[in-house]
Parts: C-alpha cells; structure tokens; sequence
C-alpha cells in the first residue's frame, strides 16, 4: 500500500521549487514566484511531519525550520497572489491562509526570517 512521498522525495521536491522560484524572482515572474512559494510551503509542512516523527523516535524535540519556512513561503505567496488580485486567485489565498493557521507553523513565527539549508541530509 503506497504511504506517500518519502522524505528524500520531499526533499527533492523542494530544491527542485527553490531554485524556481529563485528564478522566477530574476525574471520578475510574480506569478510563478508565487506558485513555486505555495509549492514548498505546502512541502514543508509534509517534510516536518516526517522530520518531527523521526526525532519524537528518538526522543527530540520537535524541530522548527519546517515550520518556519512553511510559514515564510505561504506569507510570500500570499502577498504575491494578492498583488496579481484577490478574487483571481482566491483558491491560492486560501490554501496559503491554511497553511498559516496551522499550530505548528504559527509556533515558529519568529524563525521565518531564518535561511534553510535546501542540501540538507536525508537521515
């Protein structure tokens, strides 16, 4: 029975939109940019839980910078889509909004600021 994307995919997964939206950011392509935010904040919610389940296996406490990225590339897209227009966009504003009222991600609030290491190792 499949159990969905491996940490290892999810971590591809965001390299691979890292470096679009790094991109698309030189190019000045709003649109994109803000797909490729609501992309990874939606992958790092799932890259978390994964993480964190490993760490409670090893009796850690639950890590942050998920989290907190999650949050800055939801409050990125949420500010793109609302600059290219709200009501076009509504679906992408509401998926962004969810992922910033989750707990775990409001917890972090503070390290959005951080950077993230996207060569991070899988273990």
């Amino acid at each position: 029975m499949p159990r969905g994307p491996s940490e290892q995919d999810l971590k591809d997964a965001l390299a691979t939109y890292n470096m679009q939206k790094e991109l698309c950011m030189k190019e000045g392509d709003k649109l994109g940019q803000a797909e490729a935010a609501l992309a990874m904040s939606q992958i790092h919610v799932m890259a978390g839980k994964i993480e964190d389940a490993r760490r409670l296996q090893n009796f850690l406490p639950m890590a942050k910078m998920h989290s907190a990225m999650a949050g800055a590339n939801a409050e990125m897209a949420q500010g793109l889509y609302s600059e290219l227009g709200a009501e076009k966009y509504s679906e992408q504003l509401k998926a962004a909004q969810t992922v910033l009222d989750m707990e775990r991600v409001q917890w972090t609030a503070a390290y959005r600021g951080s950077t993230f290491d996207y060569n991070y190792q899988v273990g």
